[in-house]
């Protein structure tokens, strides 16, 4: 098997490269030097890896310095070890879901010799060491910056070693077992199971969020005069200062040093080992080789099903149907970011602001702060809303219809109109998430007229604007050839135009509550014409910026036209 999968491995890592390099020639032939990259492709790539590797050095050189500066040696590893178990062991675990759950090479690792169990086990290996490599050489490059840093720890090899396997152990754990829950719901549907654990997802958010940010708003109140701004200094002062009270009140320094340390050590590794032997066993693979991919049965009524005949009845449009069925009919994809038909776990964090918000006193004092935090979650619960792509890539980009384009084309129907569909749907998708989580947060805040008026504003703009930012880049350089939906999330050229362009619109929406909130604080002006006047910013903002748009969909729709399918 070993020998195998190091065969596989040098494969499948050749064909992510050349799917990556021939990412990154679109963005030269942006810019007409395509000849050039074909020649030097690889070589560029090369530069390009070690260019970021060598920027990452010094980024976390810097990180480990400005540790130093607050942390001791101790504290700084323990942090350091919870970093490593929860970016490799969880984050990474839940991220490899889509990668094994349904391959995108199972065709050819279904005819290896191997029962399902251990064809399970070759796939997550396979998948692991080629997708998460990035992310542990970024962990073991902090690790030795924070070593060089602090120094002063015995066995440091041995610690990266402990702690590299116990995340990959806890990986395996994760996504096993999300891999069962999500194959569970796609063949029984999304009911009580799938709804219980979004709700214990969200108030989990909810109660760090809110005593996280209840801490820093008190702070912030506290503080006297706000203008000077080396007083925000205090913030990371206070912040590190509860770090440490945290690891001494629990005790972690004397646990550590205690004698019955090793055996606590040893008693967790056992348990993990005899959890993820278990796991494996009667769990591993047990949906490989079977029809359990076959489209959901009608006659299982469940959530998503009654949110698709909802959407259903409010639709006319032929193409909007079409994209309404397609989207509800992958319950694959859907199940990767379930949660959010019950309410994204997300919405939970605005709801804990908004609470903050309401406890807040009505005086001068506070306007600054409620100012901002009215801001941040209005803004970020419309432009999450809007967002779906995000969260759905392989169903709401342009070009995760790259199969029947040329059927769109031989039918007459302009590529305009299919990528205006799929604004119009993820605004439609956006609307009912956003419409039921504001109205819960304005009964919470009960705003005044003139905060009312921003508010709508702010949901104005990300109304118009954010689904065009995070799908137009798939219509300037639509990928028509993908494999699996999996590959859409990491193309080059994409997180160029979605950079560039959403770091210019930024750059404006600072630059417009900035202003304000700068005159509220030197000049006192009345909070609510700054209100009246950044709200008319937004509104004047969106319509200039889908004039802009509109004229860019139109050259990309004539490249487009010309381009060989």
């Amino acid at each position: 098997m070993l020998k195998s999968m190091f065969i596989y491995v040098l494969f499948y890592s050749k064909y992510i490269i050349q799917h990556r390099i021939e990412s990154l020639e679109k963005v030269f032939l942006k810019f007409n030097k395509e000849v050039y990259f074909r020649k030097y492709g690889y070589i560029i790539y090369t530069l390009f890896f070690i260019l970021k590797i060598s920027f990452e050095c010094i980024i976390y050189l810097g990180i480990s310095y400005f540790l130093s500066q607050y942390l001791n040696s101790f504290e700084a590893w323990i942090m350091y070890s919870l970093y490593f178990v929860g970016i490799i062991g969880i984050i990474n675990g839940i991220s490899l879901t889509k990668r094994v759950l349904s391959p995108v090479d199972k065709n050819i690792l279904y005819l290896l010799p191997y029962s399902n169990r251990n064809l399970y086990l070759y796939t997550w290996l396979l998948k692991f060491s080629v997708h998460n490599v990035n992310s542990i050489l970024q962990s073991i490059i902090l690790g030795i910056s924070i070593y060089i840093m602090f120094g002063n720890i015995n066995y440091f090899i041995l610690l990266l070693i402990g702690l590299l396997i116990c995340s990959i152990m806890v990986s395996y754990i994760v996504t096993l077992y999300i891999c069962v829950f999500y194959v569970k719901c796609i063949q029984t549907g999304y009911k009580i199971a799938a709804f219980i654990t979004s709700i214990f997802k969200g108030l989990m958010i909810y109660i760090c969020t809110y005593f996280i940010a209840n801490w820093i708003v008190q702070w912030l109140i506290s503080v006297e005069d706000i203008r000077q701004i080396s007083t925000w200094k205090n913030l990371i002062d206070v912040f590190f200062k509860q770090i440490k009270i945290y690891i001494f009140e629990l005790n972690i320094k004397e646990l550590v040093y205690s004698n019955s340390f090793n055996n606590i050590i040893f008693a967790a590794v056992t348990i993990l080992v005899v959890v993820l032997g278990s796991i494996h066993y009667l769990l591993a693979g047990k949906w490989y080789r079977s029809q359990w991919e076959t489209p959901f049965k009608g006659d299982y009524s469940d959530w998503i099903l009654v949110l698709n005949n909802f959407f259903n009845k409010f639709v006319k449009s032929p193409l909007l149907k079409v994209q309404i069925q397609n989207f509800f009919n992958n319950r694959i994809q859907l199940s990767h970011h379930y949660s959010y038909f019950f309410g994204h776990y997300f919405n939970y964090a605005f709801v804990a602001l908004s609470s903050i918000v309401a406890t807040l006193p009505n005086t001068g004092s506070v306007d600054i702060v409620k100012f901002v935090l009215i801001y941040i979650i209005f803004n970020s619960i419309s432009k999450d809303a809007y967002e779906t792509i995000t969260l759905f890539p392989g169903l709401l980009r342009f070009d995760s219809d790259s199969g029947i384009l040329r059927l769109y084309r031989m039918s007459n129907v302009s590529f305009s109109k299919l990528y205006h569909s799929k604004i119009q749907f993820q605004r439609f998708l956006g609307s009912v998430e956003m419409f039921c989580i504001v109205i819960i947060c304005l009964c919470i805040i009960k705003p005044s007229l003139q905060e009312t008026f921003f508010i709508s504003c702010v949901i104005t703009l990300n109304y118009c604007i954010t689904p065009h930012i995070t799908t137009l880049s798939t219509y300037m350089f639509p990928h028509l050839h993908n494999q699996h939906y999996s590959e859409m999330e990491d193309y080059v050229e994409t997180e160029f135009v979605i950079d560039k362009v959403a770091y210019q619109f930024r750059q404006i929406i600072f630059f417009c509550t900035a202003t304000p909130f700068l005159m509220l604080v030197f000049l006192e002006i009345n909070t609510d014409w700054i209100y009246l006047i950044i709200g008319s910013l937004f509104v004047i903002i969106s319509f200039v910026s889908l004039r802009l748009i509109k004229n860019i969909i139109k050259k990309a729709e004539f490249k487009l036209n010309q381009m060989d399918m």
